[in-house]
């Protein structure tokens, strides 16, 4: 059984490790949705209860557990607000899910220390 109280520099990652197959979508989704080059821009569903807005209510806390494995929380705190940003853009369709991210925001950079940590 994890230990939930255990800090990062004690925690033995498996081998293969399980999140090398998942640390590029982890890190850079939000890059993809932002950059209108890649052509995600204005086909994704940033709207309340949408693909995006589901996925973050259910997987958002596994979302930081994994950063804070692989020691990107920094990088989550610029994810939310470059989120952030693109869902004031579309705040007339969004409120809900804008509301959840600067929720998202302050949770983060309040418990970042112990994210940080204790990840587990």
């Amino acid at each position: 059984m994890l230990d939930p109280g255990r800090s990062i520099e004690h925690i033995n990652y498996p081998n293969p490790d399980p999140l090398t197959r998942i640390r590029y979508a982890c890190l850079y989704w939000i890059d993809h949705l932002y950059d209108p080059d890649h052509g995600l821009y204005d086909q994704v569903d940033l709207f309340d209860n949408r693909e995006i807005h589901i996925f973050l209510k259910k997987h958002f806390l596994h979302w930081l557990e994994a950063l804070s494995l692989m020691r990107s929380m920094s990088m989550g705190v610029v994810m939310i607000r470059k989120l952030e940003g693109l869902l004031a853009q579309h705040s007339n369709t969004a409120m809900d899910f804008l509301s959840m991210i600067r929720d998202a925001n302050r949770f983060i950079l309040y418990n970042k220390f112990i994210i940080e940590e204790y990840p587990l």
